[in-house]
């Protein structure tokens, strides 16, 4: 099943106060595409309107198994209907009874039924989530092929702060790119480096360059939805990345040099598309440089080779594939091939500086041996799913 196929989701709601959210998620999958019958617990009802969800998602909203419609189609018609079967959000009774194949409403009767993939959203106190039984009943559902998106930690409900917090519906639409995915990437651990390095000039202004941190964060996206366990080491940015992936926050050059020596090693990819500056300032001024001359000289010096520092290393530390960039103003091969093998790369992406802060990339993708594959202009996500598929046929050097 890909990505553009799956487009039918059964939303199956327990009786949790983050129910309230469930009209957006409705909507964002709507935007989306997909197509959404909705399924409502009796404690569900009292959280949302069967109205709302109808109107927004066009489609049928059932609660009870004796419901004249839904005899008509039957529960296991609508188990067969979906896709992805999402069950958001997932209260502690709920979870207890799909993973024991209790079947005492429709939603679980319908889970019960359905040879759909599976998304289990849990949403509950902390206490609650924490316990060793709902751990476990998570874990059976786990083992017998759900995804199992972990909640948030924030303030919630019973006026407590902790793990249990649904997460927004943007993060549940991510989540169900993953469980539809092919997988992938599933067992894998994808490090991507994004966004801009920032270096002082004196202690109020610095120096940086104009990635807007899209590449990059499209990359971990694509490898989120495609299974990989992500790191996403990202530096100044204009985008905000989803929750689902780990972020690490970095800035300055060091920074970025830290982040990599902490995660990079053992990784399956290690993709550095951060714009990291080429030079830095020699000397920062101390305090703030005033305006007294008419000129003002800066001495710069080279900064590290990150990315050649961590190809070069031995087997054991190194990522198993190390895949860099090359900004050009043009699409210079020979300049980007040269730099695949100065710095041991696994493969290198070629890509235009007009692709700073747009939202679309092409990309021209070398590897060893003269292998080449050139990637029409399209947007950053859908182009880096294409680029993960490219690199899964490549070989492990």
């Amino acid at each position: 099943m890909t990505e553009r196929s799956a487009r039918r989701v059964l939303l199956g709601v327990s009786g949790g106060i983050a129910a309230y959210k469930i009209p957006e998620l409705v909507r964002l999958f709507v935007k989306e595409g997909c197509a959404v019958k909705t399924l409502l617990t009796p404690n569900a009802e009292r959280f949302c309107a069967k109205a709302a969800i109808a109107a927004l998602s066009g489609d049928s909203v059932y609660s009870g198994l004796f419901e004249p419609v839904f005899l008509e189609e039957g529960h296991t018609e609508l188990a067969k209907w979906a896709d992805v079967f999402v069950i958001a959000p997932a209260t502690a009774n709920t979870i207890a009874k799909l993973a024991l194949g209790v079947s005492d409403n429709l939603l679980t009767t319908t889970f019960l039924a359905s040879p759909s993939r599976k998304l289990i959203v849990p949403s509950m106190n902390t206490e609650m989530y924490d316990a060793a039984a709902l751990q476990a009943n998570l874990k059976k559902l786990s083992e017998t092929g759900a995804e199992v998106l972990p909640p948030d930690v924030g303030d919630l409900a019973c006026k407590t702060y902790g793990a249990g917090r649904m997460p927004d519906p943007s993060t549940i639409v991510e989540a169900f790119y993953r469980a539809a995915g092919p997988g992938t990437l599933r067992g894998k651990t994808v490090v991507v480096s994004a966004g801009a390095s920032v270096e002082a000039l004196d202690d109020v202004r610095v120096i940086t360059n104009r990635s807007s941190g899209k590449m990059g964060t499209a990359l971990a996206r694509a490898a989120y939805r495609l299974g990989a366990d992500v790191t996403l080491i990202l530096g100044r940015s204009e985008v905000c990345p989803l929750p689902p992936v780990r972020i690490v926050r970095v800035d300055t050059i060091d920074s970025f040099a830290a982040a990599y020596r902490r995660f990079a090693s053992g990784a399956d990819y290690f993709l550095a598309a951060a714009a990291i500056g080429d030079f830095i300032p020699a000397r920062p001024a101390r305090g703030k440089l005033k305006r007294r001359t008419a000129e003002l000289r800066v001495s710069f010096r080279p900064s590290p080779d990150l990315i050649s520092d961590l190809a070069a290393r031995g087997v054991a530390a190194r990522p198993k594939r190390v895949i860099g960039f090359a900004l050009e103003t043009d699409l210079d091969e020979r300049a980007a091939r040269a730099k695949l093998s100065e710095k041991n790369l696994d493969a290198i992406f070629l890509n235009a500086a007009s692709a700073l802060g747009s939202d679309e990339n092409r990309v021209v993708a070398l590897a060893p041996k003269a292998v080449r594959k050139s990637f029409s202009r399209m947007s950053k996500l859908a182009l880096s799913l294409r680029l993960f598929e490219w690199l899964d046929g490549l070989p492990i050097r």
